[in-house]
């Protein structure tokens, strides 16, 4: 049996023999650190005495196998160690794939890391930890650190730092003045050792953002991670950051009621390379995003290399394109590329801010991206409508422009670019027609839908106008209507009933005749930013019988 003293009383573990007087066991499993000095303005002896105290009980918790480190309250400095010599003469360490319960209870300890550049707690290689009930602080504002990518072995130090561990949980914690609040990764970023952070819980957590900090929460690989209430905030202050949320290559990782507000950066969330990303009941309000990347577009949420990402729910308000300050010339609340598939379902979208002459879209590329397939999918979106502060302020559901030539015959796979389904946005694309009597008229993809059926028999000449605008121009001509999108599509059906001898004219939105329709015929157009162009003409369809 191996003998370690630390202090008088002897805890047996194993066969190990464990003396953590000075951590505070009292043979129950809960060490309770007892030569902590609490308070702020400690000389560094002191400060690096209570990082001591607290890792010798961590240490004796590992030792003995399970347990509970109990803090009890209080605020405590850690660190003293000036500019940062070495990571473990400063920060918290757990290590071991331990598979026996292990718990880390601030029961409101306030932890504050007075050595820059640190982690707080560190955790390498670990499993089924609990960390609970804290706030992990920086004395001083981290407004420098290193980076994050893919296949490069950058090491931004955090409040919360994870490195190949997994099945731990992490609840009520707040966070504040970190260059990172929470990165998780492996010590091989390419990925060939199939290392990663997995399968970890985060509940309750709060990440307030400094000025020119890194990210609130950045993971590179891993999967099955749940995220409940976190909420990254710039305070109300318009935070200059890195970002929001960065995942590289993270899988099957739900969301749920994820709050990202007032920070600005070039994303609020970026999700890269990542599969089966769920994001339900999201909060992003009042972000910036800023043209860091030169290429004139604010993009407020991004996807990327064949992310397949679902949104349910929640809201995006008081998004802010700034063209004055931040040269942003298009803003694009999300965007997707490189064959990622994103699926937006009943969110609101209010109060888009914008200066200058910013055109905001719903979503988009960053503008160099060829847009021809289904790149993304909204369903049930609101747009606020009601005129002043509140309103949408959106040029455009899509910026994307398909080429203004003649459409080659059969292509309509490939012209219909992303808009097949913004159902519920400018109409759903498959369901039932609208049904008009006599009388010239205006269609509109918002309010009539894309199927516009005329069955009453004409007294005189007929006249429908398909308008390049999702609804018509609001009392208040201050306020923008969106645009039809290029790769809409409207199908008009004048019925057998629709007999009579006039005609039946489909004018463009400038009021160019594109086509006349028989009794019994319809027409199918697509819009391509620019005009509607006739797709096909056809004698009554037999998926469309008459009204009875």
């Amino acid at each position: 049996m191996t003998d370690i003293f630390i202090g008088t009383i002897i805890i047996v573990a194993g066969d190990v023999t464990i003396n953590v007087g000075d951590s505070g066991g009292a043979g129950d499993g809960v060490f309770r650190p007892r030569k902590i000095v609490r308070g702020t303005g400690l000389p560094n002896r002191v400060r690096n005495a209570n990082r001591a105290a607290i890792q010798d009980a961590i240490d004796a918790m590992n030792a003995r196998g399970s347990g509970t480190v109990a803090l009890g309250g209080g605020t405590i400095e850690i660190g003293g160690c000036g500019a940062m010599p070495d990571p473990l003469s400063a920060e918290l360490m757990f290590n071991g794939a331990h598979n026996d319960v292990r718990v880390f209870d601030g029961q409101g300890a306030k932890i504050i890391q007075t050595t820059d550049g640190a982690n707080i707690l560190k955790f390498d290689g670990c499993r089924h930890h609990t960390v609970r009930n804290c706030e992990l602080r920086y004395a001083a504002a981290q407004t420098t650190g290193e980076g994050f990518s893919y296949d490069t072995a950058l090491n931004p130090h955090a409040a919360l730092r994870l490195r190949d561990s997994l099945m731990n949980r992490f609840e009520n914690i707040v966070i504040r003045s970190a260059w990172c609040g929470i990165v998780a990764d492996t010590d091989d970023p390419t990925g060939a050792g199939g290392g990663g952070s997995y399968s970890n819980s985060f509940s309750h957590i709060e990440i307030n953002m400094g000025a020119n900090s890194g990210y609130g929460y950045a993971q590179r690989r891993g999967t099955g991670s749940v995220i409940n209430n976190m909420y990254i905030t710039g305070n109300g202050q318009n935070v200059p950051c890195r970002g929001g949320v960065l995942f590289l290559s993270v899988g099957q990782t739900t969301f749920n009621q994820l709050n990202i507000e007032w920070l600005k950066c070039r994303y609020s969330l970026h999700a890269d390379a990542c599969r089966g990303l769920v994001i339900n009941s999201p909060n992003f309000e009042g972000n910036t995003p800023t043209n860091s990347n030169n290429s004139g577009f604010g993009v407020l949420m991004h996807f990327s290399s064949l992310t397949t990402a679902t949104i349910n729910g929640g809201t995006v308000a008081s998004t802010q394109f700034d063209q004055t300050a931040n040269g942003v010339s298009n803003g694009v609340l999300f965007s997707s590329f490189g064959q990622s598939h994103l699926e937006v379902r009943g969110t609101h979208i209010a109060a888009t801010r914008k200066t200058g002459t910013v055109r905001a879209s719903l979503y988009g590329t960053d503008g160099t991206v060829p847009m021809n397939q289904d790149y993304a999918e909204f369903h049930n979106i609101t747009l606020r409508r009601t005129s002043g502060a509140d309103y949408h302020n959106l040029d455009d559901l899509c910026w994307h422009t398909l080429s203004s030539g003649p459409v080659p015959a059969g292509s309509i796979a490939t012209t219909h670019g992303p808009l097949r389904a913004f159902n519920n946005v400018i109409g759903a694309p498959f369901g039932p027609p609208v049904t008009w009597g006599f009388g010239n008229t205006t269609a509109y993809l918002l309010p009539h839908g894309n199927w516009q059926r005329f069955n009453t028999a004409l007294t005189a000449n007929q006249t429908i106008t398909l308008a390049n605008r999702i609804e018509p121009p609001l009392s208040d001509a201050a306020l923008p209507v969106p645009r039809v999108p290029a790769g809409a599509t409207m199908r008009v059906t004048r019925t057998a009933a629709a007999s009579g001898n006039f005609t039946f004219t489909i004018n463009n939105h400038n009021g160019a005749a594109i086509t006349m329709l028989n009794a019994g015929q319809s027409a199918e157009f697509i819009y391509n930013s620019i005009d509607w162009l006739l797709l096909s003409k056809t004698s009554q369809r037999m998926e469309e019988p008459e009204p009875k």
